[in-house]
């Protein structure tokens, strides 16, 4: 199918310069779209507008061109409620986007159905990549990480490389405590967030399963788990967990070591 441009609408910008600056590590662009290609994926007849086509390909170049991590990719209105060519493009990112879908106010529970067969289909690609990929199994074998957390480590830091230790690791994610002065004396914090808030929340979910898990269990790990939570509180024992594996997980890139389960 055929369609034409709306008079004024950009055509896709082939050379964008170059960044003046680095952007942080992690940098996510939290509204992005992509558009077509049309003979695709068709425009919806009731669209106000028809764009050039910019397709996933196009958003990945620019992603990485300007040195953003992950995209979230919101349904463009010029292709209504039909989520396919969003879909497509979550599908296509190896694990470094996430999508926000368009629903009629009358979507009947099948449609609901094949989207989520779709989101599903999209979460054994990423199961498929991170058993592939030697990082990733590596990372799989510490306690609280799972094949979502392996890829989204490996996709946003690589080798870990940029950073200096696993404490520094942990700190840019934000599961270190912040610190602040009080008559003289220098106190710890809550948490400071600070960082990839995606790749601290795998991490916490990870820890709470650890956690869930340790009370029916009576490894080293598990041991330490349910002492530091009767002694800290849960919270406190899941954040410690969370940086725990961030620290390992820096070890396993940046220095190629292993970690098998703590038993006995």
């Amino acid at each position: 199918m055929e369609f034409t441009k709306t008079p004024g609408w950009l055509d896709w910008y082939r050379n964008p310069s170059t960044p003046g600056f680095a952007l942080p590590l992690g940098t996510v662009d939290a509204h992005c779209h992509v558009f077509g290609p049309g003979a695709k994926f068709p425009f919806a007849p009731e669209r106000k507008y028809t764009p050039g086509d910019a397709g996933k390909r196009q958003l990945f170049a620019l992603r990485d061109h300007l040195g953003v991590s992950r995209n979230v990719i919101v349904q463009a209105t010029c292709h209504g409620a039909d989520n396919s060519a969003m879909v497509d493009a979550v599908q296509a990112s190896a694990g470094r986007a996430r999508g926000i879908a368009t629903v009629r106010p009358d979507v009947t529970d099948a449609e609901l159905h094949r989207l989520d067969e779709r989101i599903a289909e999209y979460d054994r690609h990423v199961v498929l990549m991170a058993r592939e990929d030697e990082r990733s199994r590596a990372l799989m074998r510490l306690s609280g990480i799972g094949s979502t957390t392996a890829s989204a480590l490996v996709s946003t830091i690589g080798n870990a490389r940029d950073f200096k230790n696993g404490r520094q690791l942990a700190a840019w994610l934000g599961l270190v405590p912040g610190q602040y002065s009080s008559g003289g004396k220098t106190r710890l914090g809550s948490i400071t967030k600070a960082g990839d808030g995606y790749l601290r929340t795998l991490l916490v979910l990870g820890a709470k399963a650890v956690l869930a898990a340790a009370k029916s269990k009576d490894d080293r790990l598990s041991r330490w788990a349910l002492a530091l939570e009767e002694r800290r509180g849960y919270w406190k024992a899941v954040v410690a967990i969370a940086a725990k594996n961030a620290r390992m997980a820096w070890a396993v890139l940046a220095k190629g070591e292993n970690f098998k389960p703590l038993e006995g």
